[in-house]
């Protein structure tokens, strides 16, 4: 539950695992970095689940941070994808892709909700 909206646990994790490919789709692998600066709500919850779910790691952000504390973050960290909110667009400097999760949304209907496969070990980041 958040605020008035809530979520089954079978409807978060097929949320996730429905982002989890969406993302893969975008190029996200294991051990890869992926920005993440979303304000607390349920698309942020399953934002982080679908990120472990690709194998890749995710770096919290503020979006109240200034842009160029974020940027260093983002740089220093090594992402080249930025998950966010429309109404932090251009908040993090310049030089990687951004996909705004108000966008993503809607085509997650044409992602399969089953488990997405990841043949991880032990030597992965996650």
């Amino acid at each position: 539950r958040f605020g008035s909206e809530s979520l089954t646990y079978r409807a978060l994790n097929e949320q996730a695992n429905r982002l989890a490919r969406l993302l893969t789709a975008q190029g996200v692998r294991p051990d890869d970095t992926v920005g993440l600066a979303l304000d607390r709500s349920l698309p942020l919850l399953v934002s982080l689940l679908a990120i472990m779910k690709t194998g890749a790691v995710y770096v919290p952000l503020d979006p109240q941070h200034p842009t160029d504390r974020l940027a260093f973050i983002l740089d220093d960290a090594g992402c080249q994808l930025l998950l966010t909110s429309t109404q932090h667009r251009n908040r993090f400097g310049p030089a990687r892709a951004e996909l705004y999760i108000e966008e993503l949304w809607p085509q997650l209907e044409r992602f399969s909700a089953a488990e997405p496969a990841w043949a991880g070990s032990g030597k992965n980041l996650i």
